[in-house]
């Protein structure tokens, strides 16, 4: 996806460094006393291994049959 016909660089950078909603909630958390930052950064390592497992296995996976193109639609 060409990210750049949507958002400058500029506030790509912004978003994913100042504004990341994630972050935000975690920095917080850790300020109240809330959550531990090693215990949010090992759940954030372990999620992230889990997206990644969940892309090598739909990557992987083979299309389906042209004739299953209806099955399990709403209709």
């Amino acid at each position: 996806v060409d990210r750049a016909y949507y958002r400058s660089q500029d506030e790509e950078t912004e978003w994913s460094g100042d504004r990341d909603p994630l972050q935000i909630l975690g920095d917080w958390l850790v300020a109240e006393g809330t959550a531990d930052a090693e215990a949010l950064t090992q759940i954030e390592n372990e999620v992230g291994d889990q997206v990644a497992a969940g892309m090598e296995h739909a990557l992987a996976a083979p299309f389906p049959d042209p004739s299953e193109v209806d099955e399990h639609v709403h209709p």
